[in-house]
């Protein structure tokens, strides 16, 4: 199983994707960015899932 790395640019955009959302909603900025950590682990685990585009 490969191990998916975060760029330190890729952590930027979660922390201003959480930080727009919790403007709103604090509870909901917490649950996209766990949904996304969630399928960035996913991912990790089946790395061929999904369909190919031609």
């Amino acid at each position: 199983m490969d191990r998916i790395r975060i760029s330190s640019h890729t952590a930027d955009d979660l922390e201003e994707i959480c930080l727009y959302i919790g403007k709103d909603s604090p509870f909901y900025a917490k649950e996209v960015i766990k949904n996304i950590l969630h399928s960035i682990r996913v991912l990790e685990k089946f790395p061929k899932i999904g369909r190919m585009v031609p």
